[in-house]
Formats: C-alpha cells, structure tokens, sequence
C-alpha cells in the first residue's frame, strides 16, 4: 500500500504539487482564509491545472494500453478518435483527479477491498510497519538535556507526532489496524524524535 499501490503514489504526486504551489500545510491553511486575490487565484488555478495535467496523462495511458498509442495521440488531438476513447480517457482523468487530489487517504479507508483482506494474508515472517509495546511502554515524556529515560519508561515519549502525520489518522500505538497503508510516515516522525533523545 504504502510505496506500490496507485492510489498512494497519485496521492504522493498530487500532494508534491500542491505543497509546491500552494506551501506547506500552514501556509495552505492561511492561504485557504485568505480573501480572494490575484495571488491566490494563481496558486489554485496552478495546482488544479497541474492536477488535471496529471489526471488526463494517466486516462490518455490507460486508453493507450488497449489501443495504439501513436494512433490514439494523433487522433485524439485532430478530433478524429472513436467516441469512447474520449469517454474513456475523460472518465479516467475524472476520476483520478477526484481520487488523488480529493478523496485521497479516504479511498483506501472506505473503498479498497485489499484492507479488508490484508490481515488474512499475515504470519509471523510478514514485514509491517507497527509499534513495538515491549520496547515504547510506558509512554512518558523527559527533559532532552537529561539524555537518560527516567527509570520505569520505555523508550516513546508520547509526543503524538505519529499520530500527526499518518495520512490515515490512526494511532499506529494501538496495534495492527486496517487502515495502515504502510507508508512509514510515523517512522520518519519518530526517528527525528528519537535522535533528539
């Protein structure tokens, strides 16, 4: 889920865009409040152009793979492909740019059946991103300067940061859950924790 599947790499790509038009999340929260100007008018319709940019790049790939690519290139740009090629392709382009510029986390939450499955297909080998109790209980916070954990506390020092950035909302702490899509971000936010510590 987290590095293979086109739902999360489409997300990843319209998220890169809107992160380089746009900023990051506090500035794309400002800008959101922000009255209507010239300014925002231009970053919004720059991420959606290039949103849609992607969007059409990814039906025109998908018709191509059940039709000539060149034949459809040519086509379709002088107005002479088949009808349904133009559905298709428009069909296509809809949803992905509704998928990954929208919906995005919310697809795999609510509408991939491999969540649902995905535990049945687990044994002791399987490689997951998951939370090790025996190693972060108890939880419990500690001055940086001290360097040592005070006696009785594991190692997480309940900053909540994996909780933050997981696209999911999940608390990867509670165990195994459906809606982990592996995607490691709660590594990446507890490792700069921890070389803090």
């Amino acid at each position: 889920c987290g590095y293979s599947c086109p739902q999360t790499v489409w997300t990843s790509i319209f998220m890169w865009i809107e992160q380089k038009t746009e900023g990051s999340r506090n500035q794309r929260i400002k800008l959101d409040q922000a009255p209507w100007s010239v300014e925002k008018f231009f970053r919004k319709y720059l991420k959606h152009s290039m949103w849609i940019t992607v969007a059409f790049m990814t039906g025109f790939t998908f018709v191509g793979y059940f039709t000539s690519i060149t034949d459809l290139t040519f086509d379709f740009f002088s107005g002479n492909a088949a009808i349904p090629a133009y559905t298709w392709i428009g069909i296509f382009t809809l949803l992905t740019y509704l998928n990954a510029g929208w919906m995005r986390e919310q697809v795999c939450l609510y509408m991939c059946p491999y969540a649902r499955f995905q535990s049945a297909m687990f044994d002791r080998d399987t490689l997951i991103v998951t939370y090790d109790k025996q190693r972060g209980d108890p939880r419990g916070s500690r001055r940086v300067s001290d360097g040592e954990k005070p006696q009785g506390l594991g190692d997480c020092i309940d900053c909540q940061l994996c909780v933050q950035v997981c696209p999911t909302g999940i608390d990867i702490r509670n165990g195994l859950q459906y809606e982990c899509i592996n995607c490691a971000l709660c590594v990446d936010a507890c490792n700069s924790v921890m070389k803090k510590v």
